[in-house]
């Protein structure tokens, strides 16, 4: 029985289910970020609860509304409720004093979101003249950890827990939603994009300017790749777990659009930007700033390091060879069996280079 309030929170899918099934008062909280689909997921979410229950708290209004119904006892009955708007981050800790919270987000691939942000200007805010020059100048960077009220990916990681109970991945939210559905007991088995604009209104962003948007949100590229390892984690333990159910995605005449493929002209590029090809491409324009990158993102994902060195030793062979031995020398200092791991493999690897 979970009988204190704050995020409900496991990092095993059954022990998850398990207490949000154990906790009979408790509100599913939908932190809600503009164009990264979250309509769709509202939408599928909140048709699992009685209408009595639901809350939407999205405009300045509703949410100043909402802040003082809380402190008049709105969520102190026995039951689940489900809050959900782009402004409910404003009142997460208010939320964690006061119930138990089961909260939810979603996060897409930040250049297909700026791409997206881009289109919905021309698309609904008429803004037809607006260039991608112009709004990269006017984006504010790192939005997506601004939004999330975290100071940087470092904060951002060492403090999601406290506001999220599942982070979901725009570019898998049939998953995402597949593995809700288990955890939150829904009956839904079938998902359709509630986009707001039409596919073939899309307004294309210049993919010229990517690799600037990119030198420009690092900090959020580092933790929506933590958060897409994660999911990847969750979806593999998911997968051997029995009673478990594939949500189908449904496309619709508005069904999520994202970017065409954007060519930055990296080998084996895939459009998406993991750390490995973050890294890359702001080596073409500042090397200090990109080892600083790799040093970071290694933090986060030791495995990277030898697709680092793999990129790094044909340019500067010392360098590279200097950077692995450092990455060595900090696991050979940490505990347990996945750093041993990884240390003898960075250690063959090196041997392998030296001996070419």
């Amino acid at each position: 029985m979970h009988d204190t309030n704050g995020v409900l929170f496991d990092n095993d899918l059954g022990k998850l289910k398990e207490l949000f099934d154990n906790t009979p008062r408790k509100a599913i909280v939908f932190y809600h970020m503009h164009k990264t689909g979250g309509r769709s997921l509202a939408t599928a979410l909140q048709d699992s609860v009685p209408k009595k229950y639901v809350h939407r708290v999205s405009s300045a209004v509703e949410c100043d509304t909402f802040e003082q119904k809380v402190h008049d006892g709105i969520l102190d009955e026995e039951q689940t409720y489900f809050l959900y708007g782009h402004r409910t981050i404003r009142l997460a800790d208010l939320f964690n004093q006061k119930i138990p919270v089961f909260g939810i987000t979603v996060l897409r691939d930040p250049i297909e979101m700026f791409g997206s942000r881009f289109s919905y200007q021309h698309t609904r805010h008429g803004r037809t003249d607006l260039t991608s020059e112009s709004f990269i100048k006017q984006y504010k960077s790192n939005s997506v950890l601004k939004f999330l009220k975290f100071d940087d990916s470092d904060d951002a990681l060492a403090r999601y827990q406290k506001y999220f109970s599942f982070v979901c991945i725009q570019e898998n939210l049939s998953d995402s939603l597949s593995m809700l559905n288990y955890v939150l007991s829904l009956p839904t088995t079938e998902f359709e994009s509630q986009n707001v604009v039409r596919a073939e209104d899309y307004v294309e962003l210049n993919s010229d300017l990517a690799p600037q948007f990119v030198r420009e949100n690092m900090e959020d590229y580092i933790f929506y790749e933590s958060m897409k390892l994660r999911h990847s984690q969750l979806k593999r333990q998911f997968k051997r777990m029995d009673g478990t159910t594939q949500v189908k995605f449904q496309t619709s005449e508005n069904s999520l659009h994202a970017p065409a493929d954007l060519n930055f002209d990296l080998e084996n590029n895939t459009h998406k930007f993991s750390l490995l090809l973050t890294g890359m491409e702001v080596w073409k324009t500042d090397q200090d700033q990109a080892m600083k990158f790799f040093d970071k993102a290694f933090g986060y994902q030791w495995s990277l390091a030898n697709r680092v060195y793999d990129f790094l030793h044909p340019i500067d062979a010392r360098k590279a060879n200097r950077w692995v031995k450092e990455k060595i020398g900090e696991l050979d200092n940490m505990d347990g069996n996945e750093a041993a791991k990884m240390a003898k493999s960075l250690k063959l690897r090196l041997k392998e280079k030296q001996d070419a």
